[in-house]
């Protein structure tokens, strides 16, 4: 009679499941189909786009039978499962459609068919899975709950999680419109304060740790991405490039040889939002991606949860999203936003060891998705998955006293040669295959400088990690180098721990061998010449940070449970002492590596949103005005000059034509254009080159704008001006 109860139970939550899903999918195509809608506007937007990277993947999870997740699992399954199907959904309709005469298949009626008829079947599918199986551990679900409040619960404990973004974006469009950032500065302040809050007040938020992780790192995102209208950052204007190539021919060219053009997560998944969505790609980039972004925090405290326990699984992940790349740099590569979420979901799994054939699937959707996602990530998740099993496979016949992984049976382990031959397969057939082999050309052209330069080990000339740590700097940016260098001695303190039988706080074999994968990483970006400007260091060190978070926490344990012993201090209070004093050191380290003491004391500011007046990779509506005027109304043969910033505008719109302004280099013999910056115009000084003592060249000292002025050839003048020579 119970299990007769158990199964009706299950059956009707299955029916209100598959009810719902399919009258998401009949609003997705109103909403989609009817222009009135557009009034709208925004909800209709977030509707439509919460639509896409839930909806599929939930009916994946369902068809595949994924068992045993609870709420935020199932949300960060549906996310990434999602985002696979419509990237290789969008790569095949590009493949096969053109063959049937379709030649603008990535284009609105075509994607809303497609996509809607194969959700459809999909549906189908689960029902009739529903009536031929009706399992009940096929549909176990644990701990049914993803922000839970009781009525007894604080104010403060349902509404801090809304305030975070709320206030991000109150300041950024203060700053954007008003050139205010008094309120951007406040925001900084109260995240940091913040963490300390929370964990005093741990149990007021009843364990719903994973959903303010996840509003603070989008608060984080978007303080960085929202300041301006247009896009902001290096690499992120190239993607755009791609992107709109895609969104203007409604089809992708394979064969366009570019790295960049061979990742599905810029030139297919950007081009599905942004037409069914019906928003800019810069909307995409700047909103939507930032969103995604935010469930990597999010999984890795689901992660890290089970390694350390909910309090410091909290902790690793507010360390994971306040150093300066997370919130700094990941905005401006938009492929690695993407990329880094299949990590995390493949990091989920090596910690969770899924059985069965749900397992496996899992593992190679994520892996493959990981592959066109970003080839940068993907090599260097192909390097650690390789050192893991080589590293496990030592250890089995190999004993080493007090190492703790000799003391994890076979069975214990769950990356195998077989899923690794895989993922190695998929590499070289796709980055061979696709936009004629220059990833697979970028990664022997980078083995190769490696080789012919080992004889610069430790030479911080060609060694960007030592760079970063010789270079000569100020006293207060002197502090953020040693909160960064205590941070690091901790983790490495705390990898130790993890792996000499040190039990406080256990590890899985995998995750223990995966970490040193991501440790030997880090290592070569501070010794191989050339390795960490590949993929440059800063990248490196927040690629790295994914999986050795935890034992930064795990140090400050390791070195507390030494000084309580010394002390006898009580095991609960110690580690309620550690989360606090962690809490705290996270708090400081937010206010140094956001720039934010910079601004205050004035101490050379860098960060562009909380400071308009300086240089920096953010464009004003006059540059993006001129630069499209360049595009649609100049020679297109004729190459365009433009300085170390304003290059980065250019390749947005014209990325084979431009050319960067170095020094006093005179220009290519024909017809070309050169376009200045506000900045240029109005300080009269070009930015030559980063790397130089004195990076800006005054115009009276530069023989080019000598030669231009001298000819006066302005083809635009105004904020900006644009030059043309013959």
């Amino acid at each position: 009679m119970l299990e007769y109860l158990q199964c009706k139970k299950i059956n009707e939550i299955m029916n209100k499941f598959l009810i719902c899903t399919i009258s998401a999918q009949l609003v997705f195509i109103g909403l989609s189909s009817f222009d009135f809608f557009n009034r709208l506007s925004w909800a209709v937007i977030l509707i439509s786009f919460a639509y896409l990277i839930i909806v599929p993947g939930l009916l994946l999870i369902r068809l595949i039978g994924i068992k045993d997740l609870n709420i935020n699992e199932i949300v960060l399954h549906s996310v990434g499962l999602s985002l696979a199907f419509l990237m290789f959904i969008g790569f095949g309709i590009n493949i096969i459609y053109p063959i049937f005469g379709l030649l603008r298949p990535i284009s609105f009626y075509p994607l809303l068919i497609t996509i809607s008829t194969i959700i459809i079947g999909l549906w189908i599918a689960c029902l009739i899975k529903e009536y031929r199986l009706g399992n009940i551990e096929s549909y176990h679900i644990q701990n049914i709950k993803m922000f839970e409040t009781r009525r007894s619960d604080p104010l403060y404990s349902r509404i801090l999680f809304i305030i975070f973004p709320l206030l991000s974006i109150l300041g950024a469009l203060l700053e954007r419109f008003y050139k205010l950032n008094g309120v951007l500065e406040c925001f900084l302040i109260f995240v940091s304060l913040s963490f300390i809050f929370i964990i005093l007040k741990s149990k007021d938020f009843n364990d719903n740790f994973g959903v303010l992780i996840f509003s603070i790192s989008l608060s984080l995102l978007f303080f960085y991405t929202l300041p301006s209208s247009y896009l902001t950052g290096y690499d992120i204007n190239v993607e755009y490039y791609f992107s709109n190539l895609v969104r203007i021919s409604n089809s992708w060219n394979i064969n366009t040889a570019n790295n960049v053009n061979a990742m599905l997560s810029i030139v297919i998944l950007p081009n599905i939002f942004s037409v069914l969505c019906k928003v800019p790609l810069t909307i995409v980039y700047k909103i939507f991606y930032p969103i995604l972004a935010s469930f990597i925090p999010m999984g890795l405290y689901e992660v890290y949860r089970r390694q350390l326990g909910n309090i410091f699984a909290f902790n690793s992940s507010l360390f994971v999203i306040t150093i300066f790349p997370f919130y700094n740099i990941l905005p401006t590569l938009a492929r690695q936003e993407i990329a880094e979420i299949f990590v995390v979901l493949l990091l989920i799994l090596i910690s969770k060891k899924p059985e069965g054939i749900a397992g496996k699937m899992l593992f190679i959707i994520f892996g493959m998705s990981l592959v066109v996602s970003h080839y940068g990530t993907a090599y260097l998740y192909l390097f650690i998955l390789l050192f893991s099993y080589a590293l496990t496979e030592i250890i089995r016949r190999i004993k080493i006293k007090g190492y703790l992984l000799n003391s994890y049976d076979e069975n214990k382990y769950y990356l195998n040669i077989t899923y690794a031959l895989l993922f190695l397969v998929f590499i070289f057939v796709w980055y061979i295959n696709i936009t004629s082999s220059s990833s697979f050309v970028t990664i022997i052209e980078l083995f190769r400088q490696i080789l012919s330069s080992i004889g610069e080990l430790f030479n911080p000339m060609y060694v960007q990690g030592l760079q970063s740590v010789v270079a000569t700097v100020s006293p207060l940016r002197q502090i953020t180098r040693y909160l960064n260098i205590i941070a690091q001695l901790l983790i490495v303190i705390g990898f130790l721990a993890a792996h000499i039988k040190y039990n406080s706080k256990k590890f899985s074999a995998d995750y223990l061998s995966f970490s040193a994968g991501n440790m030997i990483i880090l290592m070569l970006s501070m010794i191989l010449p050339f390795f960490a400007a590949a993929l440059n260091i800063t990248r490196i060190y927040q690629i790295t940070t994914l999986v050795l978070a935890p034992f930064m926490i795990l140090g400050g344990i390791y070195i507390a449970g030494l000084i309580g012993r010394q002390v006898a201090c009580d095991n609960g209070k110690l580690s309620r002492l550690v989360a606090v004093s962690m809490s705290c050191f996270m708090a400081v380290f937010l206010l140094f590596n956001s720039g934010l003491l910079y601004q205050v004391f004035n101490d050379e500011p860098n960060v562009v949103a909380l400071n308009n007046n300086i240089d920096g990779p953010r464009f004003y509506k006059s540059e993006v005005y001129g630069a499209t005027w360049l595009t649609d109304y100049s020679d297109p043969s004729a190459l365009v000059y433009a300085d170390e910033y304003g290059r980065l505008l250019l390749y947005g719109l014209m990325l084979p034509r431009v050319k960067t302004i170095m020094n006093d280099q005179t220009l290519q013999e024909g017809s070309s254009y050169v376009f200045l910056r506000e900045i240029n115009v109005r300080e009269r000084k070009l930015l030559a080159g980063q790397q130089m003592a004195d990076p800006y060249i005054s115009f009276d000292k530069s023989l080019l704008m000598k030669k231009l002025a001298k000819n006066d050839n302005r083809v635009f003048d105004g904020n900006i001006e644009i030059y043309y020579n013959q």
